[in-house]
């Protein structure tokens, strides 16, 4: 029956990657189960409905990472949670410098151990502080099992489609895997809300005297209690402390050394400054509780061509986080939205060629402040494209850009765009654009070139360009290739370069 040709089935372990659509990507690696079959709509219009029920293997997580001029490596990678162990799943990691993806192996760009979470750059790639670093990984942290739910819908029609993509992915609060939970705990866990470091209990446990433990001598000091003290005695060693970063400034302890047993901290007397007491260290006597949680994105997308010389597309999104199931408080945030348009039209202006084109187009996305995506949907340079690096915006957000341009299949494309980025109260930018993608015979101008102004929290001027000119002879080409930018940042009261 050919209604009934290419459905397929998948059981045990596969990896599920992106449908189709602007807001929802991932690549997840998981065992369960997957189907997908065709689904007959009549003559002018065919279907097709996926549906996957599997355990998901790791979580997403994004690392910027700050070089060490001339040091290699290796890079620890963490997770989302604080202080969390964690182990990279193979194969899923993208490593990025300077937005460029790199390849992995000794004799190419960069090694990963995977079970320490670990990266070293090859001499191909030369560290430097001016280094831009990024690393998009899956990895698995055994906190609670994990599940995923995915089900994807497709209706196409002679010049439309229709596009439905839901996607699902919880922990389990009532099987925790790593972290046993008493009822005490679960209680702090329900009254932490979304903050991490409010599910914190304390890390000390009376175990007595070991060898093969660093261990610590409970005491008070300056009017201080407890301070836990590293020691070695067998009467006094008596305690086993969890340390947990919480940040600088807002811990007592920092570490001191590594012994054969372990890590040693140690504690440093806080300040007084008028008359409010000033941490100095970074680590706690705590430990954080993992929260479970789950989230949800769901999209609904639209394309249609009325005609041969025109496309448009628009799609739709929901999402809902919640970073703590036991908890019933901060849910106000976890639902987002957005929403995504495009269109383009082509007007043929030549009669002896067919495919020259005046090309217009725009597109707009504008997203809730929170809207929370599953892995990065954006370029990898996003943030440095629009001079956000290092700023936290809080807000609606609005991106949207319109182009004109011209097209030859014979010559290459050539074309002009003009586009704004905002954050409600907090960013507003535009940034002009210069594309050329020219090729004939003996000839080739390929390169961009834009110019990008900023105003609110800081004020930027950035202007840079990349081309390459080449001119092909018989037997040789010649070519300049020219790279340039000019970045400029003032704030808002001042004409003083920052």
């Amino acid at each position: 029956d050919d209604e009934q040709k290419g459905w397929s089935l998948i059981a045990g372990d596969f990896v599920l990657q992106k449908p189709k659509s602007h807001f929802l990507t991932y690549l997840k690696k998981t065992k369960g189960l997957s189907f997908e079959t065709p689904v007959p709509y009549g003559q002018k219009a065919k279907g097709r409905i996926g549906a996957s029920v599997a355990i998901s293997k790791g979580k997403f997580a994004r690392n910027t990472i700050q070089g060490i001029e001339g040091v290699q490596g290796p890079y620890r990678l963490r997770g989302n949670d604080s202080g969390s162990i964690i182990i990279v799943l193979s194969g899923t990691e993208r490593v990025f410098i300077d937005g460029q993806l790199l390849v992995r192996g000794q004799e190419n760009d960069y090694v990963i151990d995977y079970n320490t979470a670990e990266v070293t750059f090859t001499a191909r790639k030369l560290i430097t502080k001016d280094r831009r670093i990024a690393v998009e990984f899956q990895y698995s942290d055994k906190n609670y099992a994990r599940s995923l739910v995915r089900l994807d819908h497709t209706v196409e029609m002679e010049r439309s489609t229709f596009r439905f993509n839901l996607f699902s992915e919880q922990d389990h609060r009532n099987q925790p895997l790593q972290q046993q939970l008493s009822e005490e705990e679960r209680e702090v866990l329900r009254q932490a809300g979304d903050d991490p470091l409010a599910a914190a209990v304390p890390g000390a446990d009376s175990t007595g005297y070991a060898e093969d433990q660093v261990l610590y001598e409970r005491t008070d000091s300056l009017g201080y209690s407890p301070v836990y003290v590293y020691n070695t005695n067998v009467d006094t060693a008596a305690w086993r402390v969890t340390f947990t970063q919480v940040g600088s400034g807002l811990g007592d302890y920092v570490q001191q050394e590594f012994t054969p047993n372990g890590r040693v901290f140690r504690w440093v007397a806080p300040d007084t400054v008028n008359g409010v007491i000033v941490r100095r260290g970074d680590h706690a006597p705590v430990r954080i509780l993992i929260a479970p949680r789950s989230q949800q994105l769901i999209t609904l997308g639209f394309d249609h061509r009325p005609s041969n010389l025109t496309k448009a597309t628009v799609e739709i999104a929901y999402s809902h986080e919640d970073r703590n199931t036991f908890s019933t408080l901060d849910s106000r945030n976890d639902q987002g939205y957005g929403v995504m348009t495009r269109v383009e039209h082509a007007i043929p202006i030549s009669a002896k060629d067919s495919t020259l084109q005046l090309i217009l187009g725009g597109d707009a996305e504008a997203i809730s402040n929170n809207f929370r995506f599953v892995e990065r949907y954006r370029a990898v340079e996003f943030d440095r494209n629009w001079n956000i690096l290092g700023l936290t915006l809080i807000g609606d957000q609005l991106l949207a850009n319109a182009n004109v341009g011209l097209r030859s299949r014979r010559l290459g494309r050539i074309g002009y765009g003009l586009g704004t980025f905002q954050v409600t109260d907090a960013y507003r930018s535009w940034k002009q654009e210069l594309s050329s993608d020219v090729r004939t015979k003996r000839t080739d101008l390929i390169g961009t070139a834009s110019w990008l102004t900023t105003a609110n929290t800081r004020t930027t001027d950035f202007l840079r360009h990349k081309g390459q000119f080449t001119q092909r002879f018989r037997h040789f080409s010649i070519g300049l290739k020219d790279e340039h930018e000019r970045n400029q940042f003032r704030t808002d009261t001042s004409d003083a370069l920052i």
